[in-house]
């Protein structure tokens, strides 16, 4: 129980599913998949998992906990778990066996049709991203514009030695070469 606790402590997500009929494969597929989401997947008593998640945040799921139910608890990105767990119901075609019932997201409750929208958005890389994405557009546009500034003086000074040279100045000095 004291691990349990531990685990809930630290959990930014907290999915409570029921899970019946799913057979052992699809169990451990799930799970290797979860450990690659630094998530994790929980079958535990239902008592024994509302008295870890005393004085937790995920005190609002012991509702949730009847049945044959399990826990599945993401650690770091809180989109990243249920996105798998939304594609794993999909491509096993287990709605049946695997049903989502809520979830405890930062503190707030959510419901399954919520879990789907947050399984919608965006991964915490993917939106790190789209920001780099965002910022690199404006300092490229910075960078072009110096470097029409710089072809602008270039093509000047091309254009004021050939000048000078069509008039037959002579050669330019070697200060007004270095230059160009």
């Amino acid at each position: 129980v004291a691990v349990m606790h531990e685990r809930f402590a630290r959990a930014r997500i907290a999915i409570v599913a029921e899970c019946a009929g799913m057979s052992v494969n699809q169990v451990t597929d799930l799970r290797k998949k979860l450990r690659h989401a630094q998530a994790q997947m929980h079958v535990v008593k239902n008592t024994l998992a509302i008295r870890a998640m005393g004085e937790t945040s995920l005190v609002s799921l012991e509702p949730l906990l009847r049945g044959q139910s399990a826990l599945f608890i993401g650690y770091d990105d809180p989109v990243l778990p249920t996105k798998v767990i939304r594609d794993f119901i999909k491509a096993e075609k287990c709605e049946q066996k695997l049903q989502l019932k809520g979830a405890v997201l930062d503190g707030e409750e959510l419901d399954p049709s919520r879990l789907s929208a947050v399984a919608d958005l965006p991964s915490k890389s993917e939106l790190l991203a789209m920001l780099l994405s965002a910022f690199q557009g404006p300092i490229r546009g910075f960078v072009g514009a110096l470097g029409q500034i710089v072809r602008g003086i270039v093509a000047v000074l091309a254009a004021i030695q050939e000048n000078k040279t069509l008039k037959g100045e002579g050669e330019m000095s070697a200060t007004e070469t270095k230059m160009s």
